[in-house]
């Protein structure tokens, strides 16, 4: 799995833009999909947005480029953030074990 991500400030407030892509049949699909629903982002150790699963989806072909050049999907929330801010940025990947059924 590859996730790619950028933070931006739009009129004041944090905007994450990003993109995955995954490798495999549907349970590999779906995996990827429950870890960017456990994700998380940070602004000054702060939780500011949970659930990544809005990121773009991005065909496999691209991950040898590290999905360089492909269209990302963006959502604005409510923090106030400034462009000095984002130095303090994290993404949280979550922890632990991902289980998927059949």
């Amino acid at each position: 799995m590859i996730v790619r991500y950028r933070p931006f400030v739009v009129d004041g407030k944090l905007v994450v833009c990003g993109a995955y892509s995954s490798r495999g049949g549907s349970r590999q699909t779906r995996a990827t999909l429950a870890v960017l629903k456990e994700s998380s982002v940070k602004l000054n150790g702060r939780t500011a947005m949970r659930n990544m699963s809005y990121f773009a989806a991005v065909n496999s072909r691209f991950n040898a480029v590290n999905l360089t050049g492909q269209s990302a999907n963006c959502r604005a929330t409510s923090v106030d953030a400034t462009q000095d801010m984002l130095s303090t940025f994290e993404y949280d990947g979550g922890d632990g074990r991902v289980r998927i059924r059949k």
